[in-house]
């Protein structure tokens, strides 16, 4: 109820004081992973040339987006670095969750890093190297 009715900040101030009431509960860590999650989603719903993208990754290949600012791109990316560290710490202190937590943690993380093959430049490997200096 009140991850949908408060403002974004309050939310995070629960979040900080129940971390610091029990900062080895796996269960604050979690939910904290998944109101990133839910701001990362609602980042992407955002973006009006979602909606005529193919993409079926859930970053929605954001990064090479017409749609959104540049500040959008960079707060997108912050929610997914975020979530993932919450995913991660959620993991680190138990195991109830670990269906949701990993499963989604893999998800988000192979999704960023497959939206951003098209922006990594490729380098020659040793043996494409050995075959130029042959011919």
């Amino acid at each position: 109820y009140s991850e949908q009715n408060s403002p974004h900040e309050a939310v995070f101030e629960m979040y900080k004081q129940a971390q610091e009431a029990a900062p080895h509960w796996e269960e604050t860590h979690f939910y904290l992973a998944q109101f990133y999650d839910t701001l990362l989603s609602s980042s992407i719903e955002s973006d009006p040339t979602a909606l005529n993208s193919t993409a079926t990754t859930t970053t929605n290949n954001f990064i090479s987006s017409t749609g959104l600012s540049l500040d959008n791109k960079l707060r997108m990316m912050e929610y997914i670095r975020l979530a993932i560290n919450a995913y991660c710490r959620s993991l680190r202190y138990g195991c109830e969750f670990i269906y949701q937590s990993l499963t989604r943690l893999l998800t988000i993380w192979l999704d960023f890093a497959s939206d951003l093959v098209p922006f990594i430049k490729t380098t020659p490997t040793n043996s494409s190297r050995k075959q130029q200096n042959l011919t």
